[in-house]
């Protein structure tokens, strides 16, 4: 008879511990729960555990100017007199992500060593790269 009340109780402690956290992910903090859950808050619109989501799902769009290569060309000549003296820039190659127009420069020293800078849309220079050639 011991037995039996002691494997009821384990048994309904774990119950009270399933129902009362419930299936999954709860609702979110600002949903009135503590979990992370993707959903629906009628103030902020959707994302994770009600926090408000900048950009489209607030429905705000976000804008940002496109950069010309001229004002990408001037960052990167900022940043070669800035931190790599000695380089040039050798090539521009210009192509499409998502948020607009990233620029990519080839940028060369005396002595023949090669790097590559980008500039992102937002106006940001990510690099330099190491660029190499395969042994022949």
């Amino acid at each position: 008879m011991k037995k039996l009340a002691i494997i009821l109780g384990i048994m309904a402690l774990g119950a009270s511990m399933v129902l009362a956290y419930g299936p999954g992910m709860g609702k979110g903090f600002y949903n009135g729960g503590f979990g992370m859950a993707q959903g629906y808050n009628q103030n902020v619109g959707p994302g994770w555990g009600g926090c408000p989501v900048a950009g489209y799902y607030a429905g705000q769009q976000q804008t940002t100017q496109q950069l010309t290569q001229d004002e990408a060309k001037a960052k990167v000549q900022e940043f070669l007199a800035a931190n790599l003296k000695g380089y040039e820039i050798s090539n521009v190659q210009q192509f499409n992500v998502p948020r607009g127009q990233m620029y990519q420069f080839s940028v060369s020293d005396d002595n023949g060593n090669t790097l590559i800078l980008r500039v992102n849309p937002f106006g940001y220079v990510v690099g330099p790269f190491a660029t190499w050639t395969s042994p022949q």
